[in-house]
């Protein structure tokens, strides 16, 4: 019995293991609560903060701000960091969508742990060919933000005020661009917009 509950634990983590990473490993959650979280990922409203104040810093060194989402009817915000596997495997594939996107919707990234290894994160975007803006964790509604991530990847997409709108995608899909586009015209219909693609 023992050695049966230990290879089903061992099929657990390694099965969740190929979707995302847990990225805050002291205050990992039990087993029934990360179940939980996933479920929640699927109904249609986002479980994160919005980000209607904030300053971030970009790997480039420059500041971001909400007001860098009002120039677009939705920002997609991929959640990594240099440790995740899965993370770093869709990058190439983010930024072949990232080009794909229509002029009123732009990605960009934010690696939760790049303020401690900013040319690690730096080495990894170049590597995987992502050429869109990277920030950092921030101040005000960014902290409240980063705080709730639990796993990476996690994406959240929000209108141009900085709200959090539609269903956020917990881990790397099988498909990326299909599932994004999904989640992207989720998000354009709630905000009574006109889907892409």
């Amino acid at each position: 019995m023992k050695k049966r509950m230990m290879i089903m634990l061992s099929t657990f983590v390694l099965l969740f293991g190929m979707v995302g990473c847990d990225e805050l490993l002291e205050d990992e959650l039990p087993e029934e609560e990360s179940i939980e979280q996933e479920s929640e990922s699927e109904t249609s409203e986002s479980m994160f903060a919005n980000l209607n104040s904030f300053e971030a810093s970009t790997l480039d060194g420059d500041t971001f701000t909400e007001e860098n989402f009002a120039d677009y009817d939705l920002t997609i915000v991929n959640v990594w960091g240099v440790t995740c596997n899965p993370c770093i495997q869709e990058m190439p594939e983010l930024e072949e969508l990232r080009q794909s996107l229509p002029k009123n919707i732009q990605l960009i990234t934010l690696c939760i742990d790049g303020e401690d290894y900013a040319s690690e994160a730096s080495e990894i975007l170049s590597s995987t060919g992502f050429e869109g803006i990277t920030i950092f964790p921030g101040s005000e509604d960014m902290e409240t933000f980063c705080s709730q991530i639990m796993y990476t990847p996690t994406t959240v997409m929000f209108d141009s005020k900085g709200n959090a709108i539609g269903t956020d995608i917990i881990g790397s899909p099988a498909n990326v661009e299909e599932e994004y586009y999904a989640h992207i015209n989720e998000a354009l219909e709630a905000m009574g917009k006109e889907g892409i693609k």
